[in-house]
């Protein structure tokens, strides 16, 4: 299920804010704890506020867009009306940590270093290689007690 927010500003502070960030169709507008923590990560506490609607961001409504549109959230619908701007964004995938939307990739292994096994292998690839120019070394001395 995608995670909806809206986002709200009185229309005349749609420059400067403050903007209410609450969740769309969610009994008491409960933010999820990672929305917080992605706020809380780009905005400074003494910015952000708790209000009965959600959370209350001092910043313009343009820069909590652009920090959720970072964060995996898109815009769904802009609407104007009743003295309030109001953004519609959607997160899909869920957004929670517990199916795994939002958790980092781990990056590759590291490549092994040689050990002695493997040192081994390169040094038996070389004995091959010299092998060959031994049995070419021995023929040559055959070849040479031949001539004697």
């Amino acid at each position: 299920m995608a995670l909806q927010l809206t986002l709200s500003c009185d229309l005349d502070k749609s420059q400067t804010g403050p903007t209410l960030i609450h969740s769309t169709g969610v009994e008491h507008y409960k933010i999820p704890p990672e929305v917080i923590r992605t706020l809380q990560e780009n905005f400074s506490n003494d910015r952000l506020s708790d209000h009965a609607e959600g959370v209350l961001c001092e910043d313009a409504p343009q820069r909590v867009l652009d920090v959720l549109r970072r964060n995996g959230f898109s815009l769904q619908k802009q609407t104007t009306g009743d003295q309030k701007a109001l953004w519609t964004l959607v997160q899909s995938g869920g957004g929670g940590s517990h199916d795994g939307g939002h958790q980092p990739v781990p990056p590759p292994a590291p490549q092994p270093t040689p050990s002695d096994e493997n040192e081994g292998d390169a040094g038996g690839e070389e004995n091959n290689e010299e092998g060959g120019g031994e049995g070419e070394g021995e023929g040559e001395e055959e070849e040479e007690e031949k001539e004697e």
